[in-house]
């Protein structure tokens, strides 16, 4: 039972995997830009494979308890928002670096390559719909779901690291693995240390509406030369709320409102959660994919 819970875990981001980056394809190539499709994608492509793993799993009352609201300790909410502020701004600062760097100006981020400008929300207002969204399905699998089955495997540091390995590969784009590395390992320690994946999805929530509101503002006022300034502006944004950030989690370990990591054999438990067949597959499928954008 062990053994089939693992392989179907783990087979769960290959589908995740699979589905995220083709049907949104399909549905642009076939039908066009409809944004409640669209949409629809993004929440089937992680709600199947939360289902497969949430049926796979062998003690499904620990997946229920992380599911379940639990009343954060004092400061958990503050600093859940300014965390996903905190990341957001940090991939998006990585993103730029890195799109600099490879000779892509203004790095992978504009809101021209969105294909989502105009809908019944409003020019801009898809943004944060898809945001919400976002956060609500990916955090409700990836550390709702799958974290709490590993955990249970592996022990705590293993199974941030692999959270945010798996969130990296998940974004299917170089350039943005740095920053969504960074983003899985944050939103997996704020759900371990505060026992529920509710404070992550705020915590990513939080981080996709900055996310949204940059985009709106980045497209808006281009004529006007925002772009500019807007890196380090971005810059500096980042700075002030990584001080936010430490300063509520110093206020939190003061009251020892932190739990400490669950013992593990570190970088071997990490390993073993990287060699089962559905995650090597899921690598592959990613590799597969880097190489036929880089020759398509």
């Amino acid at each position: 039972m062990k053994n089939k819970s693992a392989l179907l875990s783990s087979l769960s981001l290959f589908v995740c995997f699979c589905l995220l980056t083709g049907l949104s394809r399909l549905i642009v190539r076939y039908i066009g830009n409809s944004v409640p499709l669209l949409l629809l994608a993004e929440v089937l492509s992680f709600a199947l494979p939360a289902l497969l793993a949430y049926y796979a799993a062998e003690d499904r009352d620990v997946v229920k308890k992380h599911l379940a609201w639990k009343t954060p300790s004092k400061g958990g909410l503050r600093f859940a928002v300014f965390l996903g502020i905190t990341v957001a701004m940090f991939a998006l600062a990585s993103n730029i670096a890195l799109g600099a760097l490879s000779g892509q100006a203004g790095g992978d981020f504009s809101a021209a390559t969105l294909p989502l400008t105009q809908s019944k929300f409003g020019t801009h207002g898809i943004y944060y719909v898809f945001a919400a969204a976002a956060a609500l399905v990916e955090e409700l699998y990836l550390r709702g779901v799958l974290m709490p089955i590993e955990e249970q495997d592996v022990g705590t540091s293993a199974s941030i690291l692999f959270a945010g390995i798996t969130f990296a590969l998940l974004q299917g784009e170089p350039l943005r693995m740095p920053g969504a590395f960074a983003a899985g390992c944050a939103f997996a320690y704020m759900a371990y240390i505060l026992g529920s994946v509710w404070p992550a999805v705020i915590a990513h929530l939080a981080g996709g509406l900055y996310l949204a509101f940059s985009m709106w503002m980045t497209d808006t006022y281009a004529p006007f030369g925002i772009w500019n300034y807007f890196p380090a502006c971005n810059l500096l944004g980042l700075l002030f709320f990584l001080y936010l950030t430490v300063r509520t989690a110093q206020g939190m370990l003061v009251r020892d409102s932190v739990p400490h990591f669950e013992k593990s054999a570190g970088w071997y438990d990490l390993w073993l959660l990287m060699r089962r067949p559905g995650v090597l597959v899921f690598i592959v499928a990613f590799a597969a994919k880097i190489v036929l954008d880089t020759i398509g």
